[in-house]
Formats: C-alpha cells, sequence, structure tokens
C-alpha cells in the first residue's frame, strides 16, 4: 500500500506515530511550493493506478488506523478528525482510495482540477477535499465510508469546542 504525507511542515507528533504505526513505506512530499502542488500529488498517484493512502502532516494516526484502512472492503474510506464547530469530519486528512475505483474512473482527478467553484481557483489545496467530495459522491453516486474512532489533529485552530466535545 502506498502511504502519501503531503506537507509543507511536519508536525513532529503526527511523523512519530507514521514511524510506530505504519509498516508500509512513507513518501513525504512537500507541497508547499504552489497551491496546486497537493492536486497535482494525488492526480499522479491516480494515474499510477495503484491503491493509496493519504495522511496529511498535521493527522497523528492511531495504532489501527493504516490497518483498517488496508482491511477495508470500501473502495473510498477516511477516518475523521477535528474540523472546529463542524466537530469530527472526513476530508482528506486520513483517506484511503482503493485501485478499483481507478480503473473505474480512470479520469477523476482530471475531473476535480477541472471542477469550477466560487471560492477558489481549480486544483487549489484549500477546496481539494471539498471537490474530490462532490465529484465522487455526485457525479459518480459513491460514497465514504467513515472509520471511527477519530485520529488526532494537530492544528489548533481546527479544535471542535468543548460543548460538541461533551456531547460525543
Amino acid at each position: 500500500m502506498r502511504v502519501i504525507v503531503p506537507y509543507t511542515q511536519q508536525c513532529e507528533a503526527a511523523t512519530v506515530a507514521l514511524e510506530k504505526w505504519c509498516t508500509y513505506d512513507v513518501e513525504y512530499v512537500d507541497v508547499s511550493s504552489s497551491n496546486e502542488r497537493y492536486f497535482e500529488v494525488l492526480r499522479d498517484a491516480w494515474h499510477d493506478g495503484k491503491s493509496f493512502i493519504v495522511i496529511e502532516h498535521d493527522i497523528e494516526i492511531r495504532s489501527d488506523t493504516i490497518a483498517s484502512l488496508t482491511k477495508c472492503k470500501h473502495a473510498w474510506c477516511a477516518f475523521p478528525y477535528a474540523m472546529g464547530p463542524a466537530g469530527y469530519e472526513t476530508a482528506l486528512g486520513c483517506t484511503k482510495f482503493h485501485t478499483s475505483l481507478m480503473k473505474k474512473i480512470p479520469h477523476f482527478m482530471d475531473e476535480v482540477g477541472d471542477f469550477i467553484d466560487p471560492w477558489c481557483p481549480p486544483r487549489d489545496w484549500r477546496r481539494l477535499d471539498c471537490r474530490i467530495f462532490e465529484v465522487m459522491t455526485q457525479r459518480y453516486n459513491i460514497s465514504q465510508h467513515r472509520h471511527e474512532p477519530h485520529v488526532h489533529h494537530h492544528n489548533p485552530t481546527k479544535r471542535v469546542p468543548l460543548e460538541i466535545e461533551s456531547n460525543l
């Protein structure tokens, strides 16, 4: 299984967890050179046609995270993580894409790259997760399988409010 870690700066706790719990080679890819670099990394991985997992640089996995994703029968699955007032949601932070998706929709990432919305330019990292979700669910009617419990997000701006946390 290919494990890709797109980063702008590495988070020590996330890196330590990957080194401890991931038995696959981890590809750290610096995406800080442009707002489109993250898209390019995923597009190239998609075109390679082999299953891959994305673990963003500020996501700390648990001991069972990688095994849970690799053993999962679903082609598209993810672990939720803190997304601020939204609570724990899935995005790209800890996601698996299975080779069956790449065979079924080989030009998927090209479609994602061409997807226009009013919030930022196409292929920009800031809407990449939303665009992937919209194309996958709306054009192809493919649902994402959600794993539990959540993984830890080390972005302090994405902390879940205590009133949401206490209701979980």
